[in-house]
């Protein structure tokens, strides 16, 4: 991170740094999802510090170049949208659809965990299961938003860690839908369900890291402390309407700014 403004210096302030640091951190931060968190805010500054700058490539407003014979184009072509644009157009139309489809299906099960002992024979313990697994349902369309969004890599790229975020979370589905309520059986099942967790995590953080995708990595590291704490996966039911919103907001209002600027 610091490369870029202390030049030579920077490998030996980084050095001394991680020395008084790391022992810190390991003494101050005994739980892993704590950790993980530590560790995805300092991602996110490793990728803001080490970022280029972005360049304005538009020429500045009434300049004309000196070649020959040039003449403005038409302003309908100038604003006609390329194949690029109506690729990222259906992009976003489908993220955005299957986004609404997990949030629209997550609502209920989160409903039902909490409040369907009162509306079912089932006791508060069965009814939090059943939801939970209804909810790991409602995540699969969420977890091909990965597979939609990743336009830049190979086919087995995109669609590999989709998959494997979609048997993840069908496998959670049908831990807690024939769960007996064993508390130690459903540690060990869950770390069963974390593998393909582990699997497409990895296999996003090497293709993003092959293609400079900063904004993949980043979207990576939320999910470590699933690595780390296996029972965190029982709260992804809850949490995936929430991310599923925001994903869905953010494809619609990136799909009218581009209409707008191409209007």
């Amino acid at each position: 991170m610091l490369a870029g403004r202390l030049r030579g210096w920077a490998y030996v302030i980084g050095g001394a740094a991680g020395l008084v640091l790391a022992p810190t951190l390991m003494i101050t931060l005994p739980s892993p999802a704590t950790a993980g968190l530590a560790a995805i805010g300092a991602l996110v500054l490793a990728d803001l510090g080490t970022r280029p700058p972005r360049r304005d490539t538009r020429s500045p407003a009434g300049s004309v170049p000196s070649a020959p014979g040039w003449a403005p184009a038409p302003a309908a072509a100038a604003d006609a949208p390329g194949p690029h644009g109506r690729a990222a157009e259906v992009r976003s139309r489908w993220i955005a659809g299957l986004a609404t489809t997990s949030f629209v299906l997550g609502i209920p099960a989160i409903a039902f965990a909490f409040a369907g002992s009162q509306w079912s024979a089932l006791d508060a313990t069965e009814a939090m299961r059943a939801g939970i697994a209804a909810g790991a349902l409602a995540a699969i369309p969420f977890a091909l938003c990965v597979g939609v969004a990743r336009t830049g890599h190979r086919t087995r790229d995109r669609w590999g860690p989709a998959a494997l975020l979609a048997t993840a979370a069908a496998a959670l589905a049908i831990v807690n839908a024939a769960s007996d309520g064993d508390g130690n059986a459903i540690v060990w099942q869950l770390l069963l369900c974390a593998l393909p967790i582990a699997g497409a995590v990895a296999w996003l953080l090497l293709t993003s890291w092959r293609a400079g995708d900063s904004g993949g990595i980043l979207a990576i590291g939320a999910a470590l402390p699933v690595l780390v704490l296996a029972l965190g996966l029982q709260l992804l039911p809850f949490l995936t309407p929430v991310a599923a919103l925001v994903v869905a907001v953010s494809a619609s209002v990136r799909r009218r700014r581009r209409a707008v600027a191409v209007g």
